[in-house]
């Protein structure tokens, strides 16, 4: 008696009735994204849940609040604090959750003396030498290969100034990180691109690291936007440095050399500055 060859069929361009099955529960956990049908492969999720947000210390903690609770928040201070990332870690929290539905990011290319022309590639590709600080958290928050399937779906984005006017970003997260570097103008046109039901944070120090000597876009919208309503700031100094105890030291050595220079004392210096900025808030 001869065997007969098992029968072969094929589905859905070569996946099996699992493999849709797979994909479309997927495609329903991803729960934020759209549900694509199209013959990518299978959305990777993350390997385990991702862990709640938990701040280092009382700053971070109020930091995190205001950005859950205001339209608009302010995150100012010294390096090493976690500006960056307790906003990306609190967008990642809020997208999980259905409170946005995208996640928009932008920097200013500007900084260590080079432009954005200095970089090869096209304007994408020189634009995520910038953004990168920023895809690293997504990275290790959401899992780089879910990462990188949002942003094929314009779900996460990151967009330069060149290519923002004429957007509207209702329902979205945006962030703008390194705001001390900005144009008055170009704040405003962040800004204004707020839609409704949208979450917008500001990430900057305009005491140590700006890089450039212009009245700044942060300067100049923390003077527009005194007592408007939904606007939180959260001020960080050299206590809440969380990066490293060298970095601490190293902030404090520098601000030690203000204080010879004629500066406020080591721990007022930094704090001093942000008060002559952002006003009593």
């Amino acid at each position: 008696m001869t065997s007969r060859a098992p029968r072969v069929t094929f589905r859905g361009k070569g996946k099996t009735k699992s493999d849709r099955k797979r994909q479309a529960r997927n495609n329903e956990q991803l729960g934020n994204a759209r549900a694509f049908t199209d013959d990518s492969n299978v959305i990777p999720l993350p390997s385990k849940p991702v862990a709640p947000f938990a701040p280092m210390n009382r700053n971070q903690a109020l930091y995190a609040k205001s950005i859950r609770s205001n339209i608009v928040t302010f995150g100012l201070g010294i390096f090493g604090t976690g500006k960056t990332y307790v906003a990306v870690r609190v967008g990642c929290e809020m997208f999980l959750a259905g409170k946005i539905e995208r996640m928009i990011f932008s920097r200013p290319a500007m900084g260590a003396e080079e432009e954005l022309g200095f970089f090869t590639g096209d304007i994408n590709e020189k634009y995520a030498n910038w953004v990168r600080p920023i895809r690293l958290i997504l990275d290790a928050t959401l899992g780089a290969s879910r990462v990188e399937y949002l942003i094929k779906r314009d779900v996460i984005s990151f967009q330069p100034f060149a290519t923002m006017r004429g957007h509207s970003w209702p329902k979205t997260f945006t962030m703008l990180d390194e705001a001390q570097n900005t144009t008055p103008g170009q704040m405003k046109l962040f800004l204004s691109r707020t839609g409704e039901g949208s979450t917008v944070v500001v990430n900057g120090d305009p005491v140590d690291q700006k890089d450039h000597q212009n009245w700044s876009g942060i300067e100049d919208a923390l003077q527009v936007l005194e007592g408007v309503p939904d606007v939180g700031i959260t001020r960080f100094v050299i206590d809440d440095i969380v990066r490293s105890g060298f970095v601490k030291n190293l902030a404090i050595a520098y601000h030690d050399r203000d204080k010879r220079k004629g500066g406020n004392s080591t721990h007022e210096h930094h704090d001093a500055g942000l008060k002559r900025v952002c006003g009593n808030h």
